[in-house]
């Protein structure tokens, strides 16, 4: 029977029992002596009362449907700004088309009136040679006929 301690915080090791029995007076003693410190966890061990508990979610539902404002502000904010962008953006496209396509299609007009009113001159022109006056009806039935298969050729590919 000696062998047997009286008291058993003098226990040892190898008998499976503690060496020192503690007395755990808080949940955050029992979080220490498990190895984790209780502010890392985040559990206060606290109960919440319902009054508590009501201005909490009161809180945070606050700060919820602030941050929701803040966001949907942003993001009208975002929308607008890609709304302008893409305005922009179709002003310079409309920009480089009247430049670059009206411009070429000014200058053909210009460059067939003017070839058309040359050889009108040429042709009504009693000074004028024989020749001359071949170039001009040539050259007059040309503008004629490109202009009507211009006109009439995007019509009917339009269409179809």
């Amino acid at each position: 029977m000696d062998s047997l301690p009286q008291n058993p915080a003098e226990t040892s090791p190898s008998e499976g029992a503690l060496i020192s029995p503690e007395i755990i007076q808080s949940s955050d003693d029992l979080w220490r002596k498990i190895g984790l410190e209780p502010s890392a966890i985040g559990f206060s061990g606290k109960i919440e009362s319902r009054a508590e508990m009501e201005a909490r979610l009161r809180r945070e539902e606050i700060e919820l449907s602030a941050r929701l404002e803040k966001e949907n502000t942003e993001r009208a904010a975002r929308l607008e700004k890609e709304r302008l962008d893409d305005a922009h953006k179709r002003a310079l496209e409309r920009s480089k088309f009247l430049f670059k396509e009206a411009s070429v299609y000014t200058v053909g007009i210009l460059l067939i009136i003017a070839l058309g009113s040359t050889s009108s001159f040429v042709l009504f022109d009693k000074d004028a040679s024989e020749e001359s006056k071949t170039w001009a009806r040539s050259t007059l039935t040309a503008i004629a006929t490109a202009v009507a298969g211009y006109v009439f050729g995007k019509s009917s590919s339009s269409t179809t």
